[in-house]
């Protein structure tokens, strides 16, 4: 086994190939979305997806994943489902609002973000998207939309 560490280049290479095989879903017809969230000295980290690959059909929230490539050993490492649980959803209501949840759902997806639509039992009027980014500090997504 080498010493020397892989590119990104190569471990894009590595993931699209995982995910071609199957690794993060069935892959027929669709096509590989995938954005570099994280490196450090023994890994790559991406966010990756398969979408539809055609425009016939209204866009629907995909299932995005964590996928790592170990730089070294060129292994990747299981994918884990990038997701905000209901217990961080309520907690990221309750205290940017003060208010508690009533429900939530996948909204929509960005490129580059998941979003979710919550409810609160104080008012049923009332709707909040929380979006989940992964890249960069964007100043203008640290308040809550309603």
């Amino acid at each position: 086994m080498s010493n020397e560490l892989m590119t990104q280049d190569e471990a894009a290479s590595i993931l699209l190939a995982y995910a071609f095989a199957g690794g993060i879903g069935e892959p027929e017809g669709k096509c590989v979305i995938y954005a570099l969230i994280g490196a450090t000295p023994s890994i790559f980290a991406w966010s990756a997806a398969l979408e539809d690959g055609g425009f016939d059909s209204p866009p629907k929230p995909v299932d995005r994943y964590r996928v790592e490539v170990d730089r070294r050993s060129k292994e990747v490492l299981p994918p884990q489902l990038i997701t905000l649980s209901d217990s961080e959803l309520a907690e990221a209501i309750l205290v940017a609002t003060g208010q508690r949840i009533a429900s939530s759902a996948r909204f929509t997806d960005g490129l580059l973000s998941i979003s979710y639509k919550v409810t609160v039992q104080d008012d049923p009027d009332v709707a909040y998207v929380v979006q989940m980014r992964h890249h960069r500090r964007v100043a203008s997504m640290d308040f809550l939309m309603n």
